[in-house]
């Protein structure tokens, strides 16, 4: 296991959580506390994969038992959980369903759990990051099948239709074919790339480090401050990929000085990334029902929407996600 790997995705997973607070606070409560940066936690889960697809690929033949044994293992890694957070949301849908996507839209309930693109909103809006990551490995499948030019194939399938997406830029209704050219195609490219890096260090690996970090800092600031080409893969995409690369370079400092928090917040931050929302639509039901507007209840309000969250997020890891790991490790590994 990476370290730095798994801190990034606990990272990336506290963004999201964060930016659904400040949503939920926009809502319910007073609205002082923003977290717009957090919208970067889902960048940064796609870079991510992007890195891991291809440093575990390293090893991997070029046979079609590869790709049936890596669609295998990531299908019963991402969707049995995912459907089950589903169907839990989809009971309080046709309970109550002004309780879920109350200010999002429509909701689609057949797609929520085929994750097919769809303009309209899944029973677990999150559900729509999903939908990338399936895709990007059906396309990862395809480079699987070649080993010396696996890096080059996969980066041309990622990166053409990126760039027809970037050149015609299709309306939110014609979902699919926004979705099969979204430029978020680019953030797993970036990934890959982190990858490279990684595999070929250079001696400084540390100074590197550390200038990926300014970089991300830089470009991270100058998109708040209103300097934006409109191509999320390029304005949020490239600073998610700086801060891999910043943190990636230091793996040998946190195998040395591991922090144990940030490890257990990438185990859970599965869970966590799926769940969280259940947590903060309980919370925010609450606090319509105390209705206190004071500095002091927006502070509660915010505390308690993070620890159920996280509450939520581990219980749900120790109680369905570790055995659901566990189970298809042992019939069909």
């Amino acid at each position: 296991m990476i370290l730095s790997i798994q801190y990034l995705r606990g990272i990336a997973a506290l963004f999201v959580v964060l930016y659904h607070i400040a949503f939920k606070d926009q809502q319910y409560s007073l609205g002082n506390f923003g977290f717009e940066i957090g919208e970067m936690g889902v960048d940064i889960f796609f870079v991510i994969s992007g890195f891991v697809m291809y440093y575990v690929s390293i090893r991997k033949s070029n046979t079609l038992r590869s790709v049936y044994e890596f669609l295998k293992h990531r299908a019963f890694r991402i969707l049995p959980l995912y459907w089950i957070v589903t169907t839990v949301a989809l009971v309080i849908y046709l309970v109550s369903p002004e309780n879920v996507n109350r200010f999002t839209g429509s909701t689609d309930i057949l797609n929520s759990y085929t994750l097919f693109p769809s303009f309209t909103r899944y029973l677990i809006p999150v559900g729509w990051s999903l939908s990338y990551e399936l895709y990007f490995y059906l396309l990862f499948c395809v480079a699987l099948l070649f080993s010396r030019y696996r890096a080059a194939v996969i980066s041309i399938l990622l990166l053409v239709p990126a760039m027809i997406g970037l050149y015609y830029s299709f309306p939110p209704i014609e979902a699919l074919r926004a979705f099969l050219t979204s430029s978020f195609l680019l953030e797993f490219f970036y990934g890959i790339l982190a990858a490279v890096i990684f595999l070929n260090p250079p001696k400084q690996k540390r100074v590197l480090g550390v200038v990926a970090f300014i970089l991300f800092v830089i470009l991270i600031g100058l998109y708040f401050r209103g300097y934006q080409s409109g191509i999320r893969g390029v304005d949020i995409g490239l600073p998610a990929m700086m801060l891999v690369v910043s943190i990636v370079m230091f793996e040998e400092f946190f195998g040395e000085y591991p922090i144990k928090w940030l490890g257990f917040l990438g185990d859970i931050s599965y869970s966590l990334y799926l769940a969280h929302l259940l947590a903060l639509g309980a919370a925010a039901l609450l606090y319509r029902k105390i209705a206190i507007h004071t500095y002091w209840s927006e502070s509660v309000f915010l505390a308690v929407m993070l620890a159920s969250s996280l509450l939520l997020g581990a219980a749900t890891y120790r109680w369905i996600e570790r055995s659901l790991m566990l189970y298809f490790k042992k019939r069909f590994y």
